[in-house]
């Protein structure tokens, strides 16, 4: 930094003037690009300042606040457990054998042995990520005190994750992953947005990656910096797209486990529903209520019972086309509610009076009961949520390394 600072000033044995030669320049030069290239190479610093102030938070609160005996006993045994898994070599040999693809075999053995090890090392990340959950909710519940440095530890590290465009390709594919897995499971589409935001991060991390490799290397080295950081980032893309993919798995099938647990199976359930949803919203009665397999309520008006409804809230009644030779009325509406969306379907009659040829013809009026003033949120007691980005999201801090 002085020396940028000896440069930019005009003071120092480096000064940029028309009468300097070209040396001085060229020093000038090499100055400015070692300045960029140590920017670049230490981007942790703020990271380290920020671990270094909450491991002082963490310092002042054994200080202040010492841990009680109960803490002190559970936090033993967490290290005698850990030990004892520390003392387990063969584990580490497992980890180790992981690592390697065969470096010195033919390409197409180290794409065998690749492929052979992926779904060894996907399950390895899971577990990774399921002890590593388990621990700080155990740590937190033990140290509520220190829970907050803990989740700032967490932020940190994720915030450092978006910083690095090489973790945004393993991101992007992880999301991808991980919608796939879930839809998969629930038995949905896959989610548009998922996929968009997932492609959009792995283009983003294979253009700046190479990009900010290329500014680093020295000259003569960039283009061989770019490719080998392309290379490396596609290489890490399958084990990626596999965790997130068994991520995906495994909390849709929670997700479906719940949605299941919850959801309404029995009709007289569904009445209940029923009533106590009309009730809420201010409708009148209903004609019927139906229940189908995947747990769908359906509430229906139609005859009197819909007369008595446009007349309560003609504001749901909306889009009816009675201009010039078009003469268009409501029949009959139902209110869908279901634990992925919250729908209505308006039966809507009429005929078209042009020339003076009568044609009558009826449609369905479709759109969610947001569209029709109902307030957002949660109509069904547990609808599906679409969870595959923060699942991707988490696949920087599964993959060695990270």
């Amino acid at each position: 930094m002085s020396s940028i600072d000896s440069v930019s000033s005009g003071h120092g044995p480096y000064v940029c003037s028309p009468c300097g030669d070209s040396d001085e320049n060229g020093e000038i030069l090499r100055v400015a690009t070692r300045a960029t290239q140590t920017s670049f190479a230490q981007p942790t610093s703020w990271k380290k300042h920020i671990f270094r102030e909450l491991n002082r938070a963490d310092a002042y609160l054994d200080r202040t606040i010492p841990n009680s005996q109960l803490q002190e006993k559970i936090d033993q045994l967490g290290r005698e457990i850990e030990a004892k898994f520390a003392r387990l070599t063969h584990l580490e040999e497992f980890n180790t054998w992981l690592k390697l693809d065969g470096e010195n075999e033919d390409w197409y053995h180290q794409l065998a042995i690749f492929l052979a090890k992926l779904p060894l090392r996907s399950a390895r990340n899971i577990i990774q990520l399921l002890y590593s959950t388990i621990k700080e909710i155990l740590y937190c519940a033990v140290h509520p005190m220190k829970g907050m440095t803990e989740l700032a530890r967490l932020l940190t590290s994720l915030v450092y994750s978006l910083t690095q465009p090489e973790n945004w390709s393993k991101m992007g594919i992880g999301i991808i992953g991980a919608g796939l897995g879930t839809a998969l499971v629930l038995g949905q589409p896959v989610s548009l947005i998922a996929v968009g935001i997932g492609g959009a991060m792995i283009l983003a991390g294979l253009s700046i990656g190479p990009l900010k490799e290329a500014v680093i290397a020295e000259k003569g080295k960039k283009l061989a910096a770019a490719k080998d950081n392309v290379f490396s980032q596609v290489k890490e893309l399958p084990e990626s797209m596999l965790t997130g993919f068994l991520m995906g798995l495994i909390m849709g099938g929670i997700q479906k486990a719940i949605n299941k647990a919850f959801r309404i199976t029995d009709y007289q359930e569904a009445e209940k529903f029923a009533d106590k949803f009309i009730k809420d919203h201010n409708l009148p009665q209903y004609t019927q209520v139906e229940l189908t397999p995947n747990g769908k309520v359906i509430i229906k008006w139609s005859g009197n019972d819909f007369e008595v409804f446009s007349r309560a809230h003609p504001e749901y009644i909306k889009g009816l086309d009675n201009s010039w030779y078009y003469d268009e009325y409501a029949t009959y509406i139902q209110m869908e509610l279901s634990p992925s969306s919250s729908q209505y379907r308006l039966l809507v009659q009429g005929y078209d009076d042009y020339y003076w040829d009568c044609d009558w013809y009826s449609y369905w009026q479709k759109g969610t009961l947001d569209s029709l003033g109902f307030p957002s949120g949660r109509m069904y007691p547990l609808p599906a949520q679409n969870a595959a980005l923060p699942y991707g999201l988490t696949i920087p801090t599964l993959l060695p390394g990270e």
